[in-house]
């Protein structure tokens, strides 16, 4: 009698961890293009997409401008714009070490003055502060814009690719890529729309 409870209980684990596996992976929205290449999204985000304002708080204004510049124009629902006061996106870029020497950047987001959890993608934010660390091995202008972009990317609600053969800024670890690829383009486009 107690193996079948066990056994029952190790099934009832087994079921639940499925269904969150399952669960968590439909955090994101993903839509099939006609090229073979597949938007990857978060369906959580600003609750409004123009116009998102993005303001450099401390370190490379030219990083904060490289990131700006290479999402807007992307969309017409989404245009970066340069905040004075208010801002939707704030920069650290360049300033602070890494949390871990494998850490180039990070975003978090805020709903008003709550942090939201850092794997949450599913719920809206009204700011996102976005950091690109002071890492050993960004150690050229290349790999730091790269990651600018790549955690701007998130700050817009854009995910990484689920397939590693994908060509994209928003790839972890990518180094390679500075400017946006189809990947980039259609999960932004997925997100907020032409």
């Amino acid at each position: 009698m107690l193996k079948c409870k066990r056994s029952n209980v190790l099934k009832l684990f087994l079921s639940l961890f499925v269904i969150l596996t399952l669960v968590s992976n439909h955090c994101y929205v993903a839509k099939a293009g006609g090229d073979g290449v597949t938007a990857n999204y978060i369906s959580g985000g600003y609750n409004k997409a123009n116009p998102i304002q993005i303001k450099c708080i401390f370190g490379s204004q030219s990083l904060t401008d490289a990131a700006r510049t290479a999402w807007n124009g992307v969309s017409s629902k989404v245009v970066l714009s340069a905040a004075v006061n208010t801002n939707t996106i704030c920069t650290y870029f360049d300033i602070y070490d890494p949390p871990t020497p494998s850490t180039y950047g990070r975003t978090y987001k805020y709903y008003g003055s709550q942090i939201l959890g850092e794997n949450d993608t599913t719920s809206m934010w009204n700011k996102a502060e976005v950091y690109q660390y002071k890492a050993k091995d960004l150690n050229t202008t290349a790999k730091k814009k790269y990651t600018a972009i790549h955690e701007c990317g998130h700050a817009l609600s854009i995910a990484h690719p689920t397939n590693s053969n994908v060509g994209a800024v928003m790839k972890q670890g990518a180094f390679e890529y500075t400017s946006l690829y189809t990947f980039d383009t259609k999960s932004l486009k997925g997100k907020w729309g032409s």
